[in-house]
């Protein structure tokens, strides 16, 4: 019977839209999830990486919430998941805050009375984005880009010849603005290859789109707030309902810890927040499937 009703409250979040969808939602004290899970009919043939970016959706998103299609063939009138639903990372509310297991970022104006929400492009492997509480140090337009010695010394070995100083313009890699924020050497900005939001493809500096970038960056000031967190897991409570949200842990947290540990993981942060829900109900088994299926779907796992 629990397991029925789960079922059907899923099937209330998945409804038809267009291409697109707003990324500014209100915010309340007991605001835990944002937004719908919506899905669209492709018109033409499409990828989901260009169909991701369309709906302000990261690759990787748009990957763990479709994985039964072809990330670079999907028919004409195939239906596709637009994962436009989300639980608000475990952090502050003030400023930015960036979850990079998710590779999302959200914006928490001075108004407090709404959230916006980003996708991101964070560290590759190697260069990985540091977690941490830091602040806005500075804001450009039309930035140059004074290249990291390690970025410049790997791109000669790599038999790439790039400036130090990268001047201001379409093919600068910080695209049209960059904050820096107060975690030496790293910096939140554009990009000129927006193919690269939504994955790790950075030398760890947090990739926005343009279009959002130039939002964030009127959003602002210097010595807003930024909180880097890593949660593959979040959740949140609804109307009643317990969900969990779950994402595939990147990759160096995949390397050292086993699946039993990312399952165990899960357990306790659900645990840590349910204590002020005392009579709270969990399917534990449904629990381990949307650990396992990291759809990054908010899901239904229990009641309050």
């Amino acid at each position: 019977m629990l397991l029925r009703f789960f079922y059907l409250m899923l099937c209330v979040f998945f409804t038809q839209t267009s291409s697109s969808f707003a990324h500014t939602y209100p915010l309340a004290l007991d605001t835990y999830l944002i937004g719908k899970v919506r899905s669209t009919v492709t018109q033409n043939h499409q990828d989901l990486l260009k169909l991701g970016l369309q709906n302000n959706l990261g690759y990787y998103e748009m990957l763990e919430a479709n994985p039964q299609l072809h990330p670079k063939q999907i028919f004409r009138g195939t239906q596709v998941t637009l994962p436009t639903q989300f639980i608000l990372p475990n952090a502050p509310r003030e400023g930015v805050v960036v979850n990079l297991a998710e590779l999302r970022l959200y914006l928490y104006p001075t108004n407090h009375s709404q959230v916006m929400t980003y996708p991101v492009g964070i560290g590759k492997f190697g260069w990985e984005t540091p977690t941490g509480d830091a602040e806005i140090l500075d804001k450009r337009k039309d930035p140059k880009w004074y290249v990291p010695e390690s970025v410049y010394l790997d791109a000669q070995k790599r038999g790439i010849n790039i400036p130090k100083v990268w001047p201001a313009g379409p093919k600068n890699p910080l695209g049209e603005y960059a904050m820096r924020i107060s975690i030496p050497s790293y910096d939140i900005h554009g990009t000129n290859r927006e193919d690269g939001v939504g994955r790790r493809t950075s030398a760890g500096c947090i990739r926005m789109l343009n279009k959002d970038v130039a939002e964030l960056f009127d959003n602002i000031d210097v010595g807003t707030k930024v909180t880097i967190v890593n949660q593959p897991f979040k959740i949140g409570v609804k109307d009643k309902i317990i969900y969990l949200e779950a994402h595939a842990p990147l990759y160096e947290q995949i390397v050292a810890n086993k699946k039993a540990n990312v399952i165990s993981e899960a357990k306790q942060i659900i645990n840590a927040f349910l204590i002020k829900y005392k009579s709270s109900i969990v399917d534990w088994d449904k629990v381990t499937q949307v650990v396992e299926q990291s759809s990054g779907i908010p899901s239904p796992i229990g009641v309050i």
